[in-house]
């Protein structure tokens, strides 16, 4: 079911529109298990996005890209994808037929 509104929304708050976005204290999740544990299945939508904790002081977002069951939960890629650290690696050889970003000290498929 849904609301047909004849005029367009504003969002006038720095916040996601859609609340399953972060947890029930507005913050990033804690890990994947508190994320499948607040957002049942009967709430989750194909495209629905979360944002995790990484351990790292960092955020990951993670989606329900192919469905949406707790295995469907899983992580959004950039599109870029580094295949090598160049710091350490002394020769490389790649597929001619890819396109290669060398960026620092790294090489982005």
């Amino acid at each position: 079911m849904s609301l047909n509104l004849p005029f367009g929304t504003r969002v006038l708050n720095p916040i996601p529109v859609d609340d399953k976005a972060f947890n029930a204290s507005g913050q990033p999740y804690t890990d994947l298990n508190e994320v499948k544990t607040q957002i049942t299945s009967g709430v989750r939508h194909k495209g629905l996005t979360v944002f995790v904790d990484d351990g790292n002081g960092g955020v990951a977002e993670y989606w329900w890209r192919d469905g949406i069951t707790d295995n469907d939960l899983v992580p959004k890629k950039s599109g870029i994808e580094e295949i090598a650290d160049l710091t350490s690696l002394e020769t490389y050889t790649g597929d001619a037929s890819q396109v290669y970003v060398v960026q620092e000290n790294a090489i982005y498929r």
